[in-house]
């Protein structure tokens, strides 16, 4: 069986911090096809001493027949492959809440934490569970029934309940309610449409992002904080929004050039990944570099506060981003938001 911790009772007044006093490294995994945990993504991570790894289970989609079903279910298996605490993600669309209101959404919670609980006991055998975390782009007119359903998770699981935070509801609590959770993850990435936003970097664009911190924050909950380490590329054909690429960067730099920072002009007809390309079509290409991170940490550290364990997280564990990126260049993200004396 999965060990699960009994937590002490979280205190309502808990002091908080304008300064990290102490960092805990982890990760998100968002696959839901087959995967093989190898040696190196162990090694990966254990370089980075990250100890802590955000699983996405599934995700949970409206239906007409059953109010509810469960997709893109994770295939993950880790009986003792890892020693790292695993926190159970799963993902709800907002859509799911026109079935449910406040009282009958706790069969939803219920059906959540059966999976869950399944899912933990088949494939994360003995591994570390103190966490669930629900991650939603809740509206004003669900706040009321997804916080009851998160009240009801906590309550059916017996364990920490943590659930993602975007910057909007973070900026306005007062229209947007404050979770009833022990702590909320503010996801620093996609802060715009990547399709409508053309002149922008969807991902992470730093002058976006200090729009909705521009004041030191009275956020009532602890508060984690995750960072993109991911890309985008978008194919446009007469200015028309094609699709996602999902091809490899070396393939793309063959038949493309750059005209701008986001944007490629492809320069001969051909076709990748059953992918046809026309000469003159347009990729928007969005990267996120490290001294961007930087400047969304330094604003963090600026604007927010924190109690004495903080998470830090990227999004998200994928062989590509393992391939490309150093892991020197992670270790330095990390320590750049670590406490005095550590960096």
């Amino acid at each position: 069986m999965f060990k699960r911790i009994d937590l002490p009772h979280r205190k309502a007044n808990i002091k908080m911090y304008d300064q990290p006093q102490q960092i805990k490294r982890s990760f998100y995994y968002w696959k839901s096809y087959d995967f093989e945990w190898q040696g190196e993504h162990e090694k990966f991570l254990n370089q980075l001493n990250v100890d802590k790894l955000y699983v996405k289970f599934f995700e949970v989609e409206p239906s007409a027949s059953f109010k509810a079903i469960p997709i893109d279910k994770t295939t993950l298996n880790l009986n003792g492959k890892s020693k790292m605490e695993i926190v159970p993600t799963v993902y709800v669309q907002n859509q799911a809440f026109k079935y449910y209101s406040r009282e009958n959404v706790a069969e939803l919670a219920e059906n959540i934490w059966f999976l869950v609980h399944k899912r933990l006991e088949s494939n994360f055998n003995k591994t570390l569970v103190r966490e669930i975390q629900i991650d939603c782009d809740w509206t004003k007119t669900t706040k009321e029934v997804y916080f009851e359903l998160l009240r009801q998770i906590k309550m059916k699981s017996q364990l920490d309940v943590s659930a993602t935070l975007r910057l909007y509801p973070y900026k306005y609590p007062e229209i947007m309610g404050v979770p009833p959770v022990d702590r909320v993850m503010l996801m620093c990435y996609n802060l715009t449409n990547p399709v409508k936003s053309k002149s922008i970097n969807s991902v992470l664009d730093v002058e976006e992002f200090g729009k909705y911190v521009t004041e030191k924050s009275s956020y009532t909950i602890p508060m984690d904080y995750v960072f993109p380490i991911f890309e985008y590329k978008l194919l446009y054909r007469q200015g028309d929004f094609q699709g996602m690429i999902y091809s490899d960067d070396i393939q793309i730099d063959q038949v493309a050039e750059p005209v701008s920072k986001l944007w490629y002009e492809v320069q001969q007809d051909t076709v990748i990944d059953r992918i046809w390309f026309r000469k003159g079509d347009w990729i928007k290409w969005e990267r996120v570099e490290e001294y961007e991170i930087r400047k969304v940490m330094d604003l963090v550290e600026d604007k927010m506060k924190f109690d004495s364990l903080t998470t830090i997280s990227f999004f998200h564990l994928d062989e590509r981003i393992m391939n490309k990126t150093y892991y020197e260049n992670l270790d330095y993200l990390y320590k750049y938001m670590a406490p005095s004396p550590s960096y």
